[in-house]
């Protein structure tokens, strides 16, 4: 059994291990904000740009593998600031896309033992 001193070194070492990479083929991972949600973007504010508000399709959550300080948090990115080999995964349609927005695909597709029909 570790004491409290012992889990916050183990956690601060942890933390300096860098995350492996969220997608199997090393492209950065992002996904799609809410409906209704109006962001600012993390690269726009650190260039000084602050003020601008962004909605969904404009901007994008980062996954914490590529988050744009290297401290494993989340942030918002307008597109503009997408890398070129970003995927954003949208989780109310289970389907990823491309940044231009020109190829979509579903990664794991449903599981038809999966689907029931519901009697009563």
């Amino acid at each position: 059994m570790m004491n409290r001193h012992e889990r916050r070194k183990l956690r601060a070492q942890l933390m300096k291990m860098p995350l492996p990479p969220a997608r199997q083929d090393g492209r950065p991972l992002f996904y799609d904000i809410g409906g209704t949600d109006r962001v600012m973007c993390h690269d726009c504010i650190k260039a000084g740009v602050g003020g601008m508000e962004y909605r969904r399709g404009e901007a994008f959550m980062n996954d914490p593998a590529n988050s744009p300080t290297g401290e494993r948090d989340i942030h918002t990115i307008c597109k503009h600031h997408l890398p070129d080999n970003a995927v954003i995964y949208d989780a109310t349609t289970n389907m990823c896309r491309n940044k231009a927005g020109d190829n979509s695909w579903m990664e794991d597709a449903p599981d038809p033992d999966a689907s029931f029909t519901k009697k009563g």
